[in-house]
């Protein structure tokens, strides 16, 4: 690839003030672009730590006083030669020993090009690719767990054993086909039997996929309910901060609130919103139209009533929406005032949604809200260790290689000839193969690594 024959730089630490701060080259002419900017630096053994001045390639000028180290193709992150530059952490320092390197013969890598050479030449499979920008944007410990699983190749080492199955599986199919005489027939219960395993192996982690995303995206949580029930107060109380403004004038909230949190392991995403009712107010009326719009992308809805009293015809009607919610609770609110009557009776009439008793002004019950949001959201460790996928590209090529599986036991069914089957399982093995990177496109891999950030 032409590409590969460029020298590249990045800043690979984040932007602004530093204490240090680090320029990576990578490339052939790693070593000698670096040579121009140390020229004073006599000894380049590799992995060593050497103090150094850095100094413009042209002029000569002084740009800064640090650490310069050399790794030698093959050993390095990206399997070429790599120099990584420490300086100090200005930005115009950054800025100007940036802009030696690319006098010297360097140019600017795109976003992941890093590890994307890393990838090509070898150091590593797609899918610990991936994972070093999962790893990078982790928020929780969970999701950094998973992230350091699939960097230590367990993702793709359950995944790559499914495609080395359907692999033997097509082996012996089309050797049945090209040597008959030399061949043991295929016994058609023996290729369902197998087909079905793996079908099931593959449908088994294609279960977890909603478990992948709130791990890697975080757990969208939206609060809703009409003006002046306590929505703003509770997503303080589930915070643990006064984020929204709290007053006793309905429609203070406006627009939406969005706060995150760790519960539990588990990222959340709190959204405040407006009080969902008729209104001439064109402002007010704006964000309840949004409202609606976020209740179809919330994986939960915390339905806030005032369990003082009873529905009103706002609240019952947008009960007969939350109802098909998967995942609704309504928090009777100001538990403090009421009875337990006033509780059962309530539990009732939002049946079969799942009701918790709270309180916004003393906090009680919330402890139970967050435990039963950790539970409906949390996973056994056993699985985060591999069946966890994190992305969208990920899911399309499992549910790709699922759909051909089901195909060939559709067609063992209905008696294809094995010549037939054997494309639906050449189908779900490359589909497989895109999932690990042992096939792909130039233009499916430049759109994975776009998504990383520049530097890595």
């Amino acid at each position: 690839m032409q590409e590969l024959d460029d020298t590249i730089t990045a800043i690979a630490t984040p932007t602004g003030v530093g204490g240090i701060a680090i320029i990576r080259i990578s490339g052939i002419a790693a070593l000698s672009i670096a040579k121009q900017l140390c020229p004073t630096l006599k000894k380049w053994d590799p992995r060593y730590v050497s103090n150094t001045s850095f100094r413009h390639p042209e002029t000569k000028t002084l740009i800064d006083e640090g650490c310069i180290v050399f790794f030698q193709s093959p050993l390095s992150f990206t399997g070429e030669d790599v120099v990584e530059c420490h300086c100090h952490g200005s930005p115009v320092v950054q800025k100007q020993l940036l802009s030696a390197i690319l006098t010297a013969g360097g140019r600017l890598a795109t976003a992941g090009e890093f590890t994307k050479r890393a990838f090509l030449n070898g150091k590593m499979d797609l899918t610990k690719a991936e994972s070093i920008a999962d790893l990078i944007h982790a928020e929780t410990d969970i999701s950094k767990t998973v992230a350091l699983s699939h960097l230590q190749g367990k993702l793709y080492n359950h995944i790559n054993h499914i495609r080395s199955q359907l692999m033997d599986t097509l082996e012996h199919i089309e050797a049945s086909i090209d040597f008959p005489d030399e061949v043991d027939p295929l016994e058609v219960g023996i290729l369902t039997k197998t087909l079905t395993s793996r079908q099931q192996q593959v449908q088994s982690i294609l279960d977890l996929k909603d478990y992948g995303k709130w791990i890697h995206t975080g757990v969208k949580c939206l609060i809703v309910g009409t003006p002046n029930v306590g929505k703003s107060s509770i997503l303080n109380q589930l915070i643990g901060e006064n984020r929204a403004i709290v007053t006793n004038i309905a429609g203070t909230t406006r627009d939406f609130i969005e706060s995150r949190v760790e519960i539990g392991g588990i990222l959340f995403e709190f959204t405040d919103t407006a009080g969902l009712r008729d209104t001439l107010d064109l402002v007010e009326k704006e964000g309840v139209s949004r409202v609606q719009s976020l209740m179809e992308k919330a994986h939960v809805i915390l339905w806030v009533i005032d369990g003082t009293r009873a529905l009103s015809k706002d609240e019952e009607k947008l009960y007969t929406k939350l109802k098909k919610h998967p995942h609704c609770y309504g928090l009777q609110n100001k538990s403090d005032l009421m009875s337990e009557n006033q509780v059962s009776s309530l539990k009732n009439v939002i049946a079969p949604l799942i009701s918790l008793s709270i309180s916004a002004k003393t906090g009680a019950g919330f402890s139970d809200l967050k435990q039963r949001l950790v539970n409906d959201f949390s996973v056994a460790p056993i699985q985060k260790d591999a069946d966890l996928i994190c992305n969208v590209r990920q899911v399309q090529c499992l549910e790709k290689a699922l759909s051909s599986i089901d195909a060939a036991l559709r067609g063992l069914s209905d008696g294809h000839v094995h010549d037939v089957l054997s494309i639906d399982i050449k189908t779900s093995i490359q589909a497989l193969g895109e999932l690990t990177g042992d096939e792909l496109t130039e233009e499916v891999l430049d759109g994975i690594f776009s998504r990383f950030c520049i530097g890595k």
